[in-house]
């Protein structure tokens, strides 16, 4: 197919060209199928002068009165989802003022009822523990959905889903973790979770987990504080170890559990992101790093 640059002797124009110009294309007319420059992405018919007439005033106005339609359904349709987005924005952020509001009422409702539980430290503190959390998102405004909590050994000091107070559905979480709203339904609600997890906190000298701050930020969110509590993140100490050991050019990036746990061929005992397998292989690399 010829390209019409090649032709700059030739007044080439499409018919829509042409209509602009007062033209109109002669009945008999089939012009030239040709590509419009020399990158070729989109080709056109083009007529030359001997291909046109002057076209009367209804002749143009039928030609033209498609094409203007089509502009004003466009346009219309423009209008449509910009109104579609400015209230889908409306109603989202109604969403997130509410949920905010509902955190802020949870978290100060949980704080109470965590200041209100006395539990007198153990003196001296001993207890090793790894935590690890499943939530319904990424956000501060999200909610645990499975917790989980383990001793140096391994045994199994909690592990429960939890009942989240506010959100229903999690569709974006789901897909990674496969918690759904029918596994959480019968569990137990964050208020009474918190006697058990004050209590394992007294006796913790050392708590570990794998970017530990994210889980703790949950935690904080339910008015709990690992006050005198060393912390460990198995992350950031795997990046630094990584580093060293096999990629000083890396620039101590983060790495995924899973990563984490195949470097230290660690087999799991079930699938990843559940708040127990996750916990069950952070000790393990843990250890591992340890050890070295």
């Amino acid at each position: 197919m010829e390209t019409r640059t090649n032709y700059p002797h030739i007044d080439y124009r499409t018919q829509l060209q042409w209509a602009k110009d007062g033209k109109i294309v002669n009945s008999d007319s089939v012009g030239i199928r040709m590509w419009s420059n020399g990158h070729r992405q989109r080709a056109f018919i083009y007529f030359d002068p001997y291909d046109v007439h002057d076209g009367t005033d209804e002749e143009l106005k039928n030609y033209f009165a498609p094409i203007r339609a089509r502009q004003r359904d466009q346009r219309a349709a423009a209008q449509r989802r910009q109104l579609e987005k400015a209230q889908l924005e409306h109603e989202q952020q109604i969403k997130d003022a509410r949920i905010e509001a509902n955190r802020l009422l949870i978290r100060s409702f949980l704080s109470n009822i965590a200041a209100r539980f006395r539990v007198p430290p153990v003196s001296p503190r001993k207890g090793i523990i790894v935590l690890d959390t499943e939530t319904t998102g990424l956000d501060s405004a999200d909610e645990i959905l499975q917790i989980s909590i383990i001793n140096s050994n391994g045994a199994i000091l909690l592990d429960t889903f939890v009942h989240p107070y506010y959100h229903s559905t999690w569709a974006d979480a789901e897909k990674i973790h496969g918690i759904t709203p029918d596994m959480v339904a019968d569990a137990p609600y964050p208020h009474e979770l918190l006697p058990i997890i004050k209590t394992i906190f007294s006796e913790t000298l050392l708590l570990i987990g794998y970017n530990t701050n994210f889980d703790l930020g949950f935690l904080q969110n339910w008015g709990l504080h690992p006050f005198n509590i060393q912390i460990v993140d198995v992350m950031q100490e795997f990046a630094d170890y990584y580093a060293v050991h096999d990629d000083p050019y890396e620039g101590n990036r983060y790495y995924k559990l899973t990563f984490c746990a195949e470097y230290f061929g660690y087999t799991w005992q079930g699938p990843a992101h559940n708040s127990l397998h996750d916990a069950m292989a952070t000790l393990h690399c843990y250890k591992k790093m340890a050890a070295d």
